[in-house]
């Protein structure tokens, strides 16, 4: 299977010891690819910086992907 276009964003991260640990939004927009897309993969996730036990890692919420033919 050929990659037409992807996107990976820079890493986001935050200091577990700090009080700062609002959200982050990160968008990206694939226009005028051509003729020949046929699959979608969407991915994401994270891991915490302190490797703790226990669920300490990112949380993803609200995620999507939208085709506009």
């Amino acid at each position: 299977m050929e990659v037409i276009e992807e996107f990976k964003p820079d890493p986001v991260t935050h200091d577990p010891d700090s009080d700062e640990c609002s959200w982050k939004q990160v968008s990206h927009t694939f226009s005028e690819y051509g003729p020949g897309l046929r699959f979608i993969t969407f991915e994401h996730g994270g891991q915490d910086t302190k490797f703790w036990d226990g669920w300490f890692g990112v949380r993803v919420t609200g995620s999507s992907v939208t085709v506009e033919v």
